[in-house]
């Protein structure tokens, strides 16, 4: 979760934790946690891009629409629900590369 939230590969986080260059504590199997306040350090420094101007690049989103009944996906409710959360998305310049839509049922 850290590295995506930085947008860089679980190894570079492995690299700069020995490097120091970033806070880490050890949970009692061995794996690392990131305090949220060092993720967000680190993209603030824009550290994490060295040696290049930090880029800002839309994000990848896939968008998910559900509703329990079909008498609510003939009424348009999912349609309305996919078009407010597809606005939402790209208003936060996110690009949509799927879209996802279930009608679900109270049956199992």
């Amino acid at each position: 979760m850290a590295a995506t939230f930085l947008g860089v590969c679980v190894k570079t986080l492995r690299r700069w934790d020995v490097k120091g260059k970033i806070a880490c504590y050890r949970t009692v199997g061995g794996h690392r946690r990131f305090p949220l306040n060092e993720l967000l350090r680190i993209l603030e420094e824009g550290s994490h891009r060295t040696g290049e101007e930090r880029e800002v690049t839309p994000q990848a989103c896939a968008i998910y629409g559900r509703v329990s009944s079909y008498k609510q996906a003939k009424r348009g409710d999912l349609d309305r629900q996919v078009e407010k959360v597809s606005a939402h998305a790209i208003k936060q310049e996110h690009v949509i590369y799927k879209i996802y839509k279930d009608v679900g049922s109270g049956l199992d």
